[in-house]
């Protein structure tokens, strides 16, 4: 937290821009992350890397219509409209692999396109984000409150010998989390080096 909780500074234009999304009518949720690209610019941490990601933007915005979200994603991502009209994020990610793709279909008609998660089951998707963020390759601007307090509360359900288990305690109601761990998990490893590695 000391290290990667960061006060928001602009992001610049040329920052590839991901998106993760987790549907439902009630519910409905995004994050929004930059990839770090140098020089880095006023007001970043100066410790921040290549490649390193931030989350810029959370999105909880209760029930809409899917072209409502759709056009609030694109005033989230105004700045790099206005430099590309033809500009989309390098990968938007979201949803159940099987049950969700009339929601993903339905965003894409709207002119947002969200596709599947490789990486399906749930812990394997939190063991790469844990991954990430072991490395400090993750950083989320300070008044992104709801996802910082996801991940302040989300724990492991114990059992009845008081050990952690492998299943999230309220799974189903960390929306944000949901996001992160779909997107971050469609990463390359947290181990890969190279300039463009997230790159698309």
């Amino acid at each position: 937290e000391a290290v990667c909780k960061i006060k928001r500074f602009e992001i610049p234009t040329n920052w590839l821009v991901y998106s993760g999304h987790d549907f439902g009518s009630a519910n409905p949720a995004a994050l929004f992350f930059a990839q770090v690209k140098l020089p880095l610019p006023p007001g970043a941490p100066p410790y921040m890397r290549l490649n390193d990601l931030v989350c810029f933007k959370e999105y909880l915005p209760g029930g809409m219509s899917v072209p409502s979200h759709v056009n609030n994603f694109r005033e989230i991502v105004a700045p790099w409209l206005a430099v590309n009209k033809e500009w989309h994020p390098a990968k938007s990610v979201g949803g159940n692999l099987t049950t969700e793709d009339d929601s993903r279909r339905l965003f894409g008609l709207h002119g947002w396109n969200i596709t599947a998660p490789a990486i399906t089951r749930v812990n394997a998707q939190i063991e790469r984000v844990i991954g990430l963020m072991e490395l400090n390759k993750v950083y989320c601007f300070d008044d992104n409150v709801h996802w910082l307090e996801e991940l302040m509360i989300c724990l492991w359900e114990i059992d009845n010998e008081g050990k952690p288990t492998d299943k999230v305690k309220g799974e189903s109601k960390y929306h944000l989390s949901a996001c992160a761990r779909g997107l971050l998990s469609e990463l390359p490893p947290e181990t890969v080096t190279g300039q463009n590695k997230y790159a698309s």
